[in-house]
């Protein structure tokens, strides 16, 4: 019989996906709009995932303030992609040496 009743503890998470227009990147703008978002449904911390990249200025929008916004951009998503296999498969590629060819 247990005698306590032991609860784990759960934390609020937000998250932010756009595929934005290589030729855009993401300005603390956006960064700020999302942590009003994140106070509208009270998230502890927050993910920003985008395939472009983040401004100087998002980064430390992001890094200020007392909730914790991880940035995801195009290079760290294909990176992520990579190790963890999503909707990709393995390829092997051989290159020819040059000797081969004389």
């Amino acid at each position: 019989m247990i005698s306590e009743l032991h609860v784990l503890p759960t934390t609020r998470v937000a998250i932010q996906a756009k595929r934005w227009n290589l030729n855009t990147t993401v300005s603390s703008p956006e960064i700020d709009k999302f942590r009003g978002a994140m106070d509208k449904f009270r998230a502890e911390y927050g993910i920003f995932i985008t395939t472009t990249s983040f401004t100087r200025g998002a980064i430390n929008a992001a890094r200020s303030g007392t909730r914790v916004i991880t940035l995801i951009d195009g290079e760290k998503l294909l990176d992520l992609v990579a190790k963890y296999q999503v909707f990709v498969k393995p390829k092997v590629v051989y290159e020819l040496d040059k000797e081969f060819f004389e």
